[in-house]
């Protein structure tokens, strides 16, 4: 599976989605439902679960990279 480059926790991303948030510990998914993360998991379908709004809003986080050549035109 290939990554984007990791951002700043100060930019937020503009797709709604699961996306890859680095904790001090270790790396999680989280949702991004537009205008906050959740409270994420280890793996992408832990983090589908729209509960709790997490504490942490500013943490570096990364998505999918798209392949260029599988892009529609």
């Amino acid at each position: 599976m290939k990554m984007t480059t990791w951002f700043g926790g100060n930019r937020k991303p503009m797709k709604i989605g699961v996306y890859q948030r680095m904790f001090p510990i270790s790396v999680r998914y989280c949702y991004w439902d537009g205008l906050g993360w959740h409270v994420g998991g280890m793996s992408p379908k832990a983090a589908r679960y729209k509960g709790m709004i997490s504490d942490h809003q500013d943490l570096p986080w990364r998505g999918l990279a798209e392949d260029p050549s599988k892009v529609k035109k």
